[in-house]
């Protein structure tokens, strides 16, 4: 999605640590956007640094920086997040289900999401899912394995809690069963505080 950037904000759409989430409106086109505004500074350079190859990785082009903050444009998932959707609709679509976080897009070209839950997985107006948060990504190549845990503790698999290494992939694969279940019983498998693993 090429566009001139030339945007009036319009509301926040969320907040963490080192980022924030604003809506905003392309001032020539009028079309939403999303604008993800991630802090420079030592802290969170490897994070950032990481995240914005992701981004390019997955063919988003628009990535502004300036000497405080780079800015992720994207598109505005305008339908907000799977978790604000469990208690209002019964069931995915067929195609929602398969593509529930563009997991085939992320793994052809060989990165791990490892924070699947549907928190990180967004909607648009036309039902289509969208993955957000790009804090854990990591590039995977054929054979790399993975130690440490991350991600979120209710989505994690068994593998996160030992010190085996592990297919970063394949505890994707983990957590978007663990979604898809939240998602059809209303409940989480696992039931937890909401802390991080």
């Amino acid at each position: 999605m090429q566009m001139d950037l030339k945007t009036a904000p319009l509301k926040t759409l969320g907040k963490e640590t080192f980022a924030e989430g604003k809506q905003a409106c392309d001032l020539h086109t009028e079309v939403q956007v999303a604008i993800r505004i991630l802090g420079n500074g030592q802290k969170n350079d490897y994070s950032n640094k990481t995240e914005i190859d992701i981004f390019k990785v997955l063919d988003q082009p628009n990535i502004i920086n300036t000497t405080a903050h780079t800015y992720l444009v994207m598109e505005h998932a305008a339908c907000g997040d799977l978790l604000s959707h469990t208690e209002k609709v019964c069931h995915l679509q067929e195609e929602q289900a398969l593509y529930i976080f563009a997991v085939p897009h992320c793994d052809k070209n060989g990165i791990a999401y490892k924070d699947t839950k549907l928190d990180n997985i967004l909607l648009d107006d036309k039902g289509s899912i969208k993955p957000c948060d790009f804090g854990l990504f990591i590039r995977v190549f054929s054979g790399q394995r993975s130690k440490g845990s991350c991600g979120t503790l209710e989505y994690c698999a068994s593998e996160l809690f030992t010190d085996i290494e592990y297919d970063a992939r394949a505890v994707d694969i983990w957590s978007m069963g663990v979604v898809t279940a939240c998602f059809h019983s209303k409940h989480r498998p696992i039931q937890t505080g909401r802390r991080r693993c």
